[in-house]
């Protein structure tokens, strides 16, 4: 629910914000943005590859 264009509730923006990094962190990575949604509400959260050091 809104108030003057602001989320009422702190859990939502929790909630809000971490979609929001999560779809960030997948186009850094150039990942398809829709699929790893998909996947991640199925139960497989799409992860960055490891890192390895060079």
């Amino acid at each position: 629910q809104k108030i003057s264009g602001r989320l009422t509730s702190e859990k939502v923006t929790e909630h809000r914000y971490a979609i929001r990094g999560y779809v960030s962190t997948v186009t850094k990575h150039g990942a398809d943005v829709m699929t790893a949604i998909r996947d991640a509400i199925l139960g497989r959260p799409w992860t960055p590859p490891a890192w390895a050091p060079g």
